[in-house]
């Protein structure tokens, strides 16, 4: 003979279940940001050992000139590809947190993060990886075209305030966030 629990008792044992499943997912959120050096400022330092070099805790370990300087957290201002604006709709950002090996943000409907590499002025990224929501078309198109744009990047730059990618067809100009 199997008991059942009374309707009110059964409906709080379900929200108790949603409510543990929500905390393990933001613990897992937590934890992939880590992964990726999202869990502080990005241009803290460590106060060094007796004895031991001044270090960043930022990741730009190695890095000089605009490549350090490129180790943060960016919104895009404008950008282009293939001659064409990037439009990005009211209420969206585009945004991108360069760490020494992956790039994360948001693309103006949804996530995504890609391996990079930097060098001096060089810079390439690798095909990003994306949640797949669906958003109105003129965020959808601005997603693209930055995607796409993003993939050729070929070198990196300050210009006063400003954060310039470029590559073939491509110019994106980013903000500190």
């Amino acid at each position: 003979m199997t008991r059942r629990l009374p309707l009110p008792l059964h409906l709080a044992a379900v929200a108790l279940l949603l409510v543990a499943a929500v905390g393990l997912a933001s613990c897992a959120e937590d934890a992939a940001r880590s992964d990726v050096g999202l869990t502080g400022p990005t241009t803290a330092t460590t106060q060094p050992e007796p004895g031991q070099a001044d270090e960043p805790a930022d990741g730009a370990d190695g890095l000089v000139g605009d490549a350090r300087q490129a180790i943060g957290q960016w919104v895009l201002l404008e950008g282009t590809v293939d001659g064409e604006a990037i439009v990005v709709p009211g209420g969206e950002q585009i945004t991108m947190e360069i760490t020494r090996t992956q790039v994360v943000g948001a693309s103006a409907c949804n996530q995504y993060s890609a391996t990079a590499t930097i060098d001096g002025g060089e810079m390439t990224v690798d095909a990003p990886t994306t949640t797949r929501m669906l958003c109105a078309d003129d965020a959808m198109a601005a997603e693209s075209a930055y995607v796409d744009g993003l993939q050729r990047i070929t070198s990196l730059d300050s210009d006063g305030e400003e954060l310039v990618l470029t590559g073939d067809g491509v110019e994106l100009r980013f903000v500190a966030a």
